[in-house]
């Protein structure tokens, strides 16, 4: 099996809003609120792909998309009001990664592709210098957070972002 992440295109919209839409719906079957609205929408994963602050990319899998996420360097206006906790280090760092939007196809469900999908995003931004990592998922989204902790990611606290989210970080 291949597996490796890119850099996400326009041509790759319609097969990533395949990804978003049936990880809406696997939310919507554990009856979690999390991506029951519009968002993310296309307009959205566009804007991730256009932006030159922002990385969109896609995990491949034996040359078929199988994954999304979207990479952040600047700073998470939603993550300055933690709550409940605080970040590690400084208050004032701005040297750090987000990560947004991940889902995977469920196509691919059960292969530990989330693990390599993180493994994947996380030595590609420490090869740039990067130490700082934080996500934030909602409370009830256990599949996520526990693949969270598995990767090493810590609970730091509480953000809004589309309601309560545990936000969590990893210090490399």
């Amino acid at each position: 099996m291949t597996v490796y992440i890119r850099q996400a295109k326009l041509d790759d919209l319609a097969e990533i809003m395949k990804i978003i839409a049936s990880a809406k719906g696997y939310l919507a079957q554990q009856k979690i609120d999390q991506w029951q609205n519009e968002y993310p929408a296309v307009s959205d994963i566009e804007d991730d792909i256009r932006s030159s602050e922002k990385k969109a990319c896609v995990l491949v899998v034996n040359g078929k998309i199988a994954g999304y996420a979207v990479i952040m360097t600047s700073v998470e206006p939603a993550y300055q009001m933690i709550t409940d906790g605080k970040w590690q280090g400084s208050d004032e760092e701005e040297n750090y990664v987000t990560i947004h939007r991940m889902a995977l196809s469920t196509e691919f469900r059960g292969l530990g592709l989330a693990n390599i999908f993180w493994s994947n995003i996380l030595s590609s931004m420490r090869m740039q210098g990067f130490t700082d990592f934080r996500v934030d998922t909602h409370p009830e989204n256990k599949v996520m957070r526990g693949v969270l902790e598995k990767q090493g990611f810590e609970y730091q606290g509480n953000v809004m972002f589309e309601g309560l989210r545990y936000a969590y970080q990893l210090i490399l």
